[in-house]
């Protein structure tokens, strides 16, 4: 089935009711992302997946398609992990940035440190 097709037709629309539901769970892309690769706009993307409920309820085929590939792939990516990971990855260059910091005003007190030990003499 071409999910870009133009067909409103009830079954083609619960497939992509489907797709919509199953991108937004397993990836971490904006819904304009996930839109455009079945040439939609994100509006549409978003009724599809207010769609979905209805469509697993009503349409056993799309209920199968959708318990299997849940089956099949059980580890769903954390949109969490991804924010965390962002935050750590700054971090991480904060602390980097934070240590030169140190690092620079260590090596200048430790010159005004001498030159006070030196103008004592």
């Amino acid at each position: 089935m071409k999910f870009d097709s133009t067909s409103r037709e009830r079954h083609r629309s619960y497939l992509r009711s489907l797709y919509y539901t199953l991108a937004r769970e397993y990836t971490n892309q904006p819904i304009t992302t996930i839109a455009k690769l079945v040439n939609r706009d994100h509006s549409t993307a978003i009724h599809g997946l207010k769609l979905f409920e209805q469509a697993y309820t009503y349409e056993p085929a799309i209920r199968v398609l959708y318990e299997d590939f849940l089956a099949e792939h059980p580890e769903r990516p954390s949109r969490v992990k991804v924010k965390k990971l962002d935050s750590i990855k700054s971090l991480r260059a904060e602390n980097e940035s934070l240590k030169a910091e140190i690092e620079r005003l260590t090596l200048e007190l430790e010159e005004a440190n001498h030159k006070l030990d030196t103008n004592a003499i």
